[in-house]
């Protein structure tokens, strides 16, 4: 999981006397200044919205996927974090890269993928503790099928989240392989709802299925 902030770097070296480096961003200083001050307040906002300091790290965790999934659009000429942040959209590298930002500013361990297609075409999704357990998420697919309206690619264990070759992290070590399949259920949902820390998932062919996040 990357830095967003590295957009406003145009170099870093190391000086003469190897006594530090010398950084050299891509703006002036007054726009530099300007754009990180505009980048924190987003992130900020989003924090506060998904409840932090305030709910459990499983509630908060499930708020961060929910609002980028409602409120953020797949547009795959955005390529870095820093500019979905801004721009409210973003290609699947960004957008699952801004969720594990999120979680990450809440010490909640989440980790970059590359998902590998049957034809070899690589997506980005996240790995992330949840419940005490890892779960693959894919904030990106769920934009794109639903709009955020279900959970279908929420909490997913290996067999339910792979699409073809496998996972490996960005740098090419394998992933670990996820067995649990408590949140299996949410493959079919429709739509739920979060109430008293209470998740209730409806579930195609009139079933349901709930969860705790406390």
């Amino acid at each position: 999981t990357s830095f967003p902030q590295y957009i406003l770097v145009d170099g870093i070296d190391f000086l003469d006397d190897n006594s530090g480096v010398k950084i050299t961003y891509a703006n002036d200083k007054e726009t530099q200044t300007a754009k990180l001050k505009e980048f924190n307040n987003e992130i900020s906002k989003i924090m506060i919205k998904c409840g932090f300091g305030k709910v459990s790290k499983n509630e908060y965790l499930l708020n961060v996927y929910s609002y980028i999934t409602k409120n953020f659009t797949v547009d795959n000429s955005v390529t870095t974090v820093f500019d979905t942040v801004l721009q409210k959209k973003g290609m699947n590298s960004t957008l699952s890269g801004l969720f594990e930002y999120l979680l990450l500013q809440n010490d909640i361990k989440a980790s970059h993928l590359i998902n590998l297609e049957t034809n070899s075409i690589a997506k980005m999704i996240s790995m992330a503790e949840f419940n005490g357990q890892k779960y693959f998420f894919d904030v990106t697919s769920e934009i794109e099928e639903d709009s955020g309206k279900a959970l279908k690619y929420f909490a997913m264990n290996t067999a339910r989240a792979q699409m073809g070759n496998g996972f490996m992290f960005t740098d090419n070590s394998s992933a670990d392989v996820i067995e649990d399949d408590t949140y299996s259920k949410l493959d079919s949902s429709t739509s739920y709802q979060i109430k008293s820390s209470k998740v209730t998932a409806e579930i195609k062919g009139n079933d349901t299925f709930e969860f705790n996040l406390d």
